[in-house]
Order: C-alpha cells, then sequence, then structure tokens
C-alpha cells in the first residue's frame, strides 16, 4: 500500500481565462472534477492536486487563503469568483427554451442540455444553502 504522500492527482489545469484554453478545463468541468475525487481521496491529497492544477487567477485567489482552507473553502471561493453568475431563473430558462442547433449531432446536443440542467441543479444547490426555507 503507497503511501498517502505518494499520491498525486492530475486535476485538470483551470486558470479562470475567458475564452477557457484549448490545455485547460472550464470551470464546471472543473468543479465536476474536484467533486468527484473529494470522495476518494482525502483532504490533503485533493488541496495538493489543486495545488498544482490551478493557474493564473485561480491560483492568486488559493495563495491568497488561509493555509489551512479546506478543499469545500477553497472550491467555494473559486466558484464565487469563476462560477455561473446567472440566476436561476435564467439558467433554467436557457434549459427550457433550447433547441438544437443545425449540424449538432444528438448525442452533442444530448451532451449541451446535460450541461445546462447540470448549472440549474448546481446553482438551485447553492441558492438552497444560502437562502434558507423560501
Amino acid at each position: 500500500m503507497r503511501d498517502a504522500t505518494e499520491i498525486k492527482l492530475n486535476i485538470s489545469s483551470f486558470s479562470g481565462e475567458v475564452p477557457v484554453p484549448r490545455s485547460e478545463s472550464s470551470f464546471e468541468d472543473f468543479k465536476l472534477e474536484v467533486d468527484s475525487v473529494k470522495v476518494i481521496y482525502a483532504d490533503h491529497v485533493v488541496k495538493q492536486g489543486l495545488r498544482r492544477a490551478l493557474k493564473g487567477q485561480a491560483k492568486k485567489k488559493m495563495l491568497h487563503m488561509r493555509a489551512d482552507a479546506t478543499v469545500d473553502e477553497i472550491m467555494t471561493e473559486l466558484e464565487d469568483n469563476f462560477g455561473n453568475v446567472a440566476s436561476t431563473d435564467t439558467l433554467l430558462s436557457r434549459f427550457l427554451s433550447a433547441e438544437q442547433d443545425i449540424g449538432e449531432s444528438v448525442t452533442q446536443w444530448g451532451l449541451r442540455l446535460e450541461e445546462m440542467l447540470l448549472q440549474v441543479t448546481r446553482k438551485t444547490k447553492i441558492d438552497d444553502e444560502e437562502g434558507g426555507p423560501c
């Protein structure tokens, strides 16, 4: 069995640049990847992976945080700065009015719809956590 200090996660790069460079992930894809490894690896292993994955403005944001910040605190800070700022209603409206583009395959359209729905559900979860009962 390997020592936990030997584990090196290869999380996709993220800088927060717009448009997203070809060698990097969008924030939504980056967040999904981090959420996936958080359930498998210890917090300190994921934090080390984040340190290697973050570039540019996103890395500066993490470096300005407390040294003992948790992965969840880091991701919340990144979400606040680089996440989708559209309202839940706007995201839901985009999802409900989405149409298949000319030349877009059914698979591409399905993936685009899933991404829009994922953004709605994430935003709804954040709003529920922050706003309390309606």
